[in-house]
């Protein structure tokens, strides 16, 4: 009974995802334009990521993309919130970002994607292991509230590896203030049966970087993390915008004796 009950929900949901038509209001932001806008957006956020005063160097950039593309923050927040209500537009705006964004942070953090060689590619010194979508917009809604992963190590690990989880967020809130929080975590497990876990709450628009140390004793046996979206007041409709997602692998340097 509870499977069908699952069932007729996830495909009435469905069902409205396609076949929701509704007319863009002109005072929105239309796709096309906030398809180039959350591109520039996601990429400046990510250049901000490692660079001194990175703080102040993503509110500039923030402030540069809107104004490159003549948007105030608030537009750009209202705009959100209405795609946020027709899922059938945010899916396919989404759809055209997520492969271009993942080619430029990719180049822009001295990955490629597999191609030539994938044996090479899997043995460099620093791998992002990402590879799902690097934007995406969280809500209260209990399907689409939470983002989780689980990734198993393969044979290219090593002894001492060490693993960062990046994100980077922003609270599209109605008011001036997010009266919501989040909450992002990682988790390594080793192959002797321990673990290590790093979490943070965010309260505020920025970029955020999870560190687990190195584990000089035994290799990495499997990663897992989410970011998981924590409405405040539940009359507030706010959404949770994240990006720049990346999940790296780091080898230990290897010194003049190896």
């Amino acid at each position: 009974m509870i499977q069908k009950t699952i069932k007729y929900i996830l495909c009435a949901t469905l069902f409205l995802l396609v076949s929701c038509n509704v007319d863009i209001p002109k005072d929105i932001i239309q796709p096309a334009e906030l398809e180039a806008l959350l591109y520039d957006y996601h990429l400046v956020q990510a250049m901000s990521t490692d660079a001194e005063g990175g703080e102040y160097k993503r509110r500039l950039y923030a402030g540069y993309v809107f104004g490159k593309h003549n948007v105030t923050k608030e537009h750009f927040d209202s705009s959100l919130m209405w795609y946020a209500r027709n899922p059938k537009y945010l899916h396919s705006i989404y759809s055209s970002l997520y492969d271009r964004l993942d080619t430029e942070v990719a180049l822009m953090t001295g990955e490629r994607k597999l191609a030539k060689s994938e044996k090479d590619m899997l043995n460099r010194d620093t791998l992002d292991l990402w590879r799902e979508e690097r934007i995406m917009l969280l809500s209260s809604s209990p399907f689409m509230g939470r983002k989780a992963f689980a990734y198993e190590a393969d044979s290219t690990f090593v002894v001492g590896d060490s693993v960062s989880f990046a994100a980077t967020v922003h609270f599209v809130s109605p008011g001036n203030e997010p009266s919501s929080s989040a909450h992002i975590a990682l988790v390594v497990e080793y192959k002797d049966n321990t673990s290590s876990s790093a979490g943070a709450t965010i309260t505020h628009d920025g970029c955020y970087t999870l560190e687990v140390p190195r584990n000089t004793t035994a290799a990495i046996k499997a990663l897992s993390g989410h970011v998981y979206y924590m409405p405040g007041d539940s009359l507030t409709d706010e959404r949770l915008l994240v990006g720049g997602l990346s999940l790296k692998r780091i080898h230990p340097a290897v010194t003049a004796e190896d």
